[in-house]
């Protein structure tokens, strides 16, 4: 919506959540970035979510991504998903589950690397193609996790922020459904991100792969925002953005 920055005051296009122009935003960082911000942290709000990673003395620190939460007792950490419950690590989802729905997507997709995936060109066909060129009639089964290590504040997929109304899907229907239906040819992780709900993506990941016959050809993907953390990763380099999610 156009209204005035509040920093300069010039009208541009500027939402009334962000409050401040991009041109505040670079050249007046200090002042810009905190009121950005908190229309960003209200927008968390609505949804029942931390405003912020949290870093609570004496809690547990989860280390599945770079937001580095670290949970005191009762509270969520910033994906939503994973949080203290009487002092041990526990997540939304119910044991063996994910929050997680999906549908199948016909290729070719919208998907970020059908460009050169051979769903979309064949390219290793038939080792790794179905085709030999794009997949039309053949199917990427769609995994749209809910909760993310970023929730941006105008995420075009907002509705992972809906904790409370998504399904509790486990890695075995999701490999009966794929084996039931030759023509999916493709996992796609998204949402939302897989980073808060990563090991049941890597394990469901795994077991599908392991009961697939040799000749099936599945692909799997992860298009998440890029903040897994790797056991060996140290140091601040690893810390979350300070304008993240914006």
């Amino acid at each position: 919506m156009k209204t005035g920055c509040r920093l300069c005051g010039q009208t541009a296009f500027v939402t009334r959540s962000l409050a401040v122009c991009v041109r505040c935003l670079r050249e007046r960082p200090d002042e810009a970035v905190p009121i950005a911000l908190d229309g960003h942290a209200f927008s968390r709000r609505l949804f029942g979510l931390p405003e912020r990673p949290p870093r609570t003395a004496g809690g547990i620190p989860c280390r599945l991504c770079a937001a580095e939460c670290v949970m005191g007792e009762g509270e969520m950490g910033y994906c939503g998903i994973r949080g203290n419950r009487g002092g041990r690590m526990f997540t939304a989802a119910p044991p063996g589950k994910a929050l997680l729905s999906y549908y199948l997507d016909p290729h070719v997709t919208n998907c970020c690397n059908a460009w050169f995936c051979p769903a979309g060109t064949g390219c290793g066909y038939p080792r790794y193609a179905a085709r030999n060129g794009p997949e039309i009639g053949y199917y990427n089964l769609a995994l749209f996790f809910y909760g993310c290590s970023f929730n941006c504040l105008f995420c075009q997929n907002w509705t992972h922020k809906q904790l409370e109304k998504s399904p509790h899907t486990s890695a075995e229907e999701l490999v009966s459904l794929t084996q039931a239906n030759e023509r999916i040819t493709c996992w796609c992780w998204f949402g939302g991100s897989a980073e808060p709900q990563l090991p049941f993506a890597v394990n469901a990941s795994r077991h599908a792969v392991e009961s697939m016959p040799s000749s099936r050809i599945l692909r799997i993907c992860y298009d998440g925002m890029g903040t897994a953390i790797h056991p060996s990763s140290r140091g601040p380099s690893r810390r979350f953005p300070r304008a993240a999610g914006m």
